[in-house]
């Protein structure tokens, strides 16, 4: 072969994706997480109350000015978990992301537990920074709990393991500095319902035909492709810099997920934003507009096995900070992509979420 045919198809194999191949080492960063500064989806008008199957009651967040969002709180006995982060792609509380004075709880189910807290990503352990202000957890003790508008520096006012409203137990708290400090800083709610049965074994899903494809980021639109989701991405360089994604197909057993339902997010500032797949969906995809200082915009879709949704759980932490411009990441242990965070117009850094995917236990 001649030099020059040689030197052509070595460049022609250099663009080709790279199928299968194995990651460079991983920096899975340390317990930081991403700037506050950072941009976050444009908040949505909050959504109405109305019921809804599988939903048992509602916790109501208001402000000083009684604007105020509704998030649902799942049926009794059902044992799920939601995780409301106000900042994530079309939360009902976007609009209050540290604004919020008060809550109220609705026909809240016996055992029902909450978290309260000024951690974006609901996370109660870790740096100040990481956990923020304050956090309060709470449970029902009665069949029904329904309370009256509780200002968010009431839940300082007693100790632990107390009764503070019929029917609402003050199981543990954490506070930096004042209870007025709680004011203007809720960003996340979890709330998890008691099992009314003991749960009964699933098979899990796992990710098969992984895959790994590579493009230039410049004025790129990606997807994973049909019911491929993604697992993992890798940086490399500054000018118009490489970037490869780990995609994957998700099973359960010999069943194939179907993905529904795919949405693109709005357009975010490329160099400085976080962004966080709505509620229930995992990551399938990415775009972005020109070099790093274009907008980027990202595809999330929700996971079906037949005629039943699949829970997707955003895990609480951030994964970095890795340097964008030389960096490989994948998440680990059956998760999937569901959030990616950068800051810093020079040597930025990106972090990433990751959620699980799995089918609720039968009753």
């Amino acid at each position: 072969m001649h030099l020059k045919t040689l030197l052509c198809s070595l460049l022609l194999g250099l663009a080709l994706p790279a199928v299968a191949a194995e990651p460079p080492a991983e920096n899975r960063g340390d317990d930081s997480v991403p700037p506050v500064e950072t941009a976050t989806p444009t908040p949505q008008p909050a959504a109405a109350k109305s019921p809804t199957k599988g939903v048992a009651g509602f916790i109501t967040v208001g402000d000083e000015n009684e604007q105020l969002c509704f998030l649902p709180v799942p049926s009794a006995g059902s044992g799920l978990t939601r995780r409301y982060e106000f900042t994530a792609d079309g939360s009902p509380c976007s609009g209050l992301n540290d604004r919020a004075w008060s809550v109220i709880f609705e026909d809240l189910p016996s055992a029902t537990e909450i978290l309260l807290t000024d951690s974006r990503t609901c996370k109660t352990t870790g740096d100040s920074e990481t956990v923020g202000k304050f956090w309060v957890k709470l449970k029902t003790t009665k069949k029904v709990t329904i309370t009256d508008v509780i200002q968010l520096p009431f839940f300082f006012r007693f100790d632990t393991n107390k009764l503070i409203k019929p029917g609402l137990l003050l199981v543990d708290k954490h506070l930096q500095g004042d209870s007025t400090d709680t004011l203007n800083a809720l960003s996340c709610i979890t709330v998890t319902t008691s099992r009314a049965t003991l749960p009964k074994p699933v098979e899990p899903i796992t990710f098969t035909d992984l895959q790994w494809k590579q493009l230039t980021e410049y004025d790129s639109k990606f997807k994973c492709g049909e019911n491929r989701v993604m697992l993992g991405r890798e940086a490399s360089g500054t000018e118009k810099p490489t970037v490869r994604y780990l995609c994957g197909v998700p099973m359960q057993g010999t069943r194939e997920v179907v993905l529904k339902n795919q949405k693109m997010s709005s357009g975010l500032h490329g160099v400085t934003h976080e962004y966080v797949c709505p509620l229930n969906t995992l990551m399938t995809g990415r775009e972005q507009d020109g070099d790093h200082l274009g907008e980027s915009r990202y595809w999330c879709a929700e996971a079906w096995i037949g005629d039943e949704q699949l829970e997707v759980l955003t895990l609480d932490h951030w994964w970095g900070p890795n340097t964008e411009s030389d960096h490989g990441f994948s998440c680990r242990d059956n998760t999937v992509m569901a959030g990616l965070s950068r800051y810093g117009r020079e040597n930025t850094k990106t972090w990433y979420r990751c959620a699980n995917v799995f089918q609720l236990s039968p009753p």
